[in-house]
């Protein structure tokens, strides 16, 4: 993506109302602008953060998703399309976001995050969503993003409850330090309603709290997790190893 010095006539038309948040302005959308970030899954978690970022008008998404449409996957991935079951989830995902903001430069991704293709993904983003259902993806997430330094937010859903958990590699804990393995509880097929706790986690992240490095896990019932994670919590081995050397 090429990197611009300003906005144009038409993007500062389209995103005029956010100009007059307090600390963001016109500098922060030419920074949002110039901004990419990279998405691991679009659907109950990713789906709904990829439209709200293409709204806010970042520069460029991308978003890894593999596998076809499937009918049990139209309760909560906002992105996908009911004509579309049984194509690949990257044909909505991009149809989607296209109409909905033709000026997002879009690189969708027909595969997950594996082994492979992890480090290349991370290295072009400015910072990383990881929006993955199973925790060896999630973990990888992590790992790379330790690695090169990137800032990733990892996010997660349950029923009706919601965790967001923001990494900054070298002033922090990071996943692994969280979560040393995967909890014996976690299965691939988990209980949700719709989007509902991605809207309940973005409700309650308002900005009554603006402490950084926070982890919060949420639910409509009440905030019944909460905790501060800082160098003292970087337990886990790589992510010692970068707070000792310093990076």
């Amino acid at each position: 993506m090429q990197k611009r010095q300003e906005l144009t006539e038409h993007e500062c038309e389209l995103f005029e109302w956010q100009f007059g948040v307090d600390g963001f302005g016109k500098s922060g959308q030419l920074k949002l602008r110039n901004a990419t970030a990279l998405i691991s899954r679009a659907g109950g978690m990713g789906g709904p953060l990829a439209l709200q970022l293409a709204s806010a008008g970042i520069g460029k998404l991308i978003i890894a998703h593999g596998g076809n449409l499937r009918y049990d996957d139209l309760n909560r991935q906002v992105l996908m399309a009911y004509d579309n079951v049984g194509k690949e989830r990257a044909v909505s995902i991009r149809e989607t976001l296209q109409r909905f903001n033709p000026l997002v430069e879009l690189e969708v991704i027909s595969e997950n995050i594996t082994s492979k293709n992890v480090s290349n993904l991370v290295s072009q983003a400015d910072i990383v969503f990881d929006c993955a259902p199973l925790f060896e993806e999630r973990y990888l997430m992590n790992h790379e993003c330790v690695l090169q330094g990137k800032p990733l937010i990892d996010c997660a859903m349950f029923g009706t409850d919601g965790q967001v958990f923001p990494i900054n590699p070298g002033k922090g804990a990071c996943l692994s330090c969280l979560y040393p393995t995967t909890p014996e509880h976690w299965k691939r097929k988990f209980p949700v309603i719709g989007s509902v706790s991605f809207f309940d986690r973005q409700h309650r992240s308002d900005g009554r709290d603006q402490t950084p490095y926070r982890h919060r896990s949420l639910s409509f019932r009440d905030t019944h997790f909460y905790r501060h994670l800082n160098d003292a919590n970087a337990t886990h081995s790589y992510c010692k190893k970068r707070k000792l050397s310093g990076l």
